[in-house]
């Protein structure tokens, strides 16, 4: 029995202390490398990692790597991490590291202690040095550059500007912002860092890239920017991470004149607009071959250009087809910065309803711009287009059935003598003249009830003569609109315009107390509605001609006169009928 358990003991801690083993083997014998990159230019850095899962005060060899690559430098960093009671540390050393010629380059395996890292393969492709005409010999200085010397008013100008530095900097680095008057400024992108070498020297760069659009003809002058920022002591080890110490530094770049030309008098465009390439183009929500009567689809119109921004594309004013029923759907705005410039957009979407079968014709949208490339006006063009209409889903309208002939009588029985059915005709007329009568004196006593106590009868007769009270009205809510239907499609003044509709619209809200364009679009609830009154009013107080066409203002309120008076309808018959 003793033997028993002394051979399971054994047992036990013999399990163990392999486990132990094991578990020291893998944990401190992990030695790895990885790189930030692995196609760099002759002239750029890479940084590699070294990560070791040890304890030890040991430091991988790094004399290997000088046969390819120059050591720029070393960080050395040791973390620890504790995961549900169970504790794991690493050291990283992250070397910058220097090719020292282009083609295929091999960091090869770096020994540490009885470990070895695995071979990396980096491809280094030849880069042109940017050398140039450098006479400030100080560690850090500014160059500016630009993409025109010459440039027409509103064209984009890039403005590169880039900060060298020979010695390491601390991080409280300033540049001063860029002010220019009669000037759009605007940043591409975030601040750029990269290393480059001079002259056979290595610098570190900060690179800035700015649009700058000229508003008026003339000399337009780049300002001097200042960089600040305090340059590391090289004797410090820690690089100014725990020290206060550091040598401020300045640089100033230098100011840039630029000649600013008016547009050229040959340019016949609407408006100016200077550009790199400017697209147009259009996109359907349906198949335009596709359509019937009555489909709603929407014709997206895109404007594009390099070089401008939205708020320099002008608003598209897309014509509305003979048949068809026109509304202004979702538009929108957008600027996307790139490397090269700002490619502005501006997309304009119209729903079309068609009210008849047949062709249909789109006219041809087209806008002219600049082409700064060239030196020439193009323009863009989306061309006429052709549609088929064809019928909607609508069944066929009922015939109506032939007069009653002498045919049906036989079907009677023949022994019904024929005074019979005289009497009964008699009979008929006489019982609807009394049901009229009836019904008369009974509306002349409602009216006197409703007149004498002012109080809502609860007959339904009274409320059957109050729905005919509205007929009249009715009436002449549809001659007001037509009215205003003409005004619209005449292209009369927008005084005549604004007139109508207003006088249309107390007729149709049975609201006499509207005085105003912008009263009735608050009473018939439509930001659409809104918006036309006051672009409306805005060009007749201002005398200028309107770009808002009747048919516009028209489309939208025959959507509202439809849709309320289906609403209306409905809370007729909860009056009628209350619950």
């Amino acid at each position: 029995m003793v033997i028993k358990m002394m051979t399971r003991i054994g047992n036990s801690f013999h399990r163990a202390a392999l486990f132990l083993l094991m578990f020291s083997s893998t944990a401190f014998s992990s030695f790895d490398a990885s790189v930030d990159r692995s196609h760099i230019a002759l002239h750029e850095t890479l940084e590699l990692t070294l990560r070791a899962d040890t304890d030890s005060d040991a430091s991988p060899d790094l004399s290997i790597l000088e046969k390819s690559f120059d050591i720029l430098g070393t960080r050395r960093s040791q973390q620890i991490r504790i995961i549900n009671g169970r504790s794991e540390s690493w050291k990283d050393w992250v070397v910058t590291l220097s090719p020292k010629k282009t083609g295929t380059l091999t960091i090869p395996p770096i020994p540490f202690g009885s470990e070895h890292s695995k071979p990396i393969t980096i491809s280094v492709q030849k880069n042109s040095t940017q050398a140039g005409d450098i006479t400030d010999i100080s560690p850090v200085f500014m160059k500016a550059q630009l993409s025109h010397e010459t440039v027409y008013t509103q064209q984009e100008l890039i403005l590169t500007l880039r900060i060298f530095h020979s010695v390491s900097l601390y991080d409280d680095s300033r540049l001063s912002s860029l002010d220019i008057n009669d000037a759009i400024v605007n940043q591409l992108g975030d601040t750029q860092r990269f290393e480059t070498t001079i002259d056979g020297k290595r610098y570190g760069v900060f690179e800035v890239k700015y649009a700058i659009y000229p508003q008026k003809a003339g000399t337009l002058t780049i300002p001097s920017l200042s960089f600040t920022g305090t340059m590391a002591d090289p004797r410090d080890p820690f690089q100014g991470v725990f020290s206060m110490g550091g040598q401020p530094v300045r640089a100033r770049s230098a100011e840039i004149p630029v000649k600013v030309l008016s547009p050229p008098a040959s340019y016949q465009g609407h408006d100016w607009l200077p550009s790199r390439g400017l697209t147009l183009n259009e996109t359907w929500s349906q198949p335009p071959d596709s359509i019937k009567v009555g489909d709603a689809v929407t014709r997206t119109i895109t404007i594009e250009a390099k070089g401008l921004t939205a708020a320099q594309l002008p608003p598209l004013n897309i014509p509305s087809p003979t048949g068809v029923n026109t509304y202004s759907d979702q538009s929108s705005t957008s600027d996307t910065p790139t490397n090269t410039g700002i490619i502005g957009k501006r997309v304009s979407a119209v729903a079309m309803v068609p009210t008849k079968e047949g062709v249909i014709t789109l006219p041809a949208i087209s806008i002219t711009w600049f082409d700064t490339n060239n030196h020439q006006s193009r323009t863009a063009t989306i061309p006429e287009k052709s549609i088929e209409v064809l019928p909607g889903n609508i069944s066929s309208p009922v015939r109506p059935s032939p007069a009653p002939t002498a045919s049906p009588l036989p079907e009677k029985p023949d022994n019904l003598p024929a005074p019979a059915a005289t009497k009964q005709q008699l009979s008929l007329w006489q019982w609807v003249a009394l049901g009229f009568s009836g019904l008369w004196l009974i509306t002349i006593c409602a009216l006197f009830w409703l007149w004498r106590r002012s109080k809502r009868s609860s007959s339904t007769l009274v409320q059957s003569s109050e729905a005919h009270s509205v007929r009249p009205q009715s009436a002449s809510e549809q001659g007001a609109f037509r009215a205003f239907q003409a005004a619209c499609l005449e292209g009369q003044k927008p005084q005549l315009i604004l007139e109508t509709m207003k006088k249309w619209c107390r007729l149709f809200v049975n609201d006499h107390s509207l005085k105003t364009a912008q009263q009735c679009a608050d009473r018939l609830d439509s930001e659409q509605l809104r918006t036309l009154c006051a672009e409306l009013d805005a060009a007749i107080y201002a005398g200028e001609n309107n770009s808002i066409t009747g048919q516009e203002i028209l489309s939208v309120c025959s959507v509202l006169r439809k849709n309320v008076k289906v609403s209306e309808k409905e809370d007729n018959l909860s009056d009628i009928y209350p619950a």
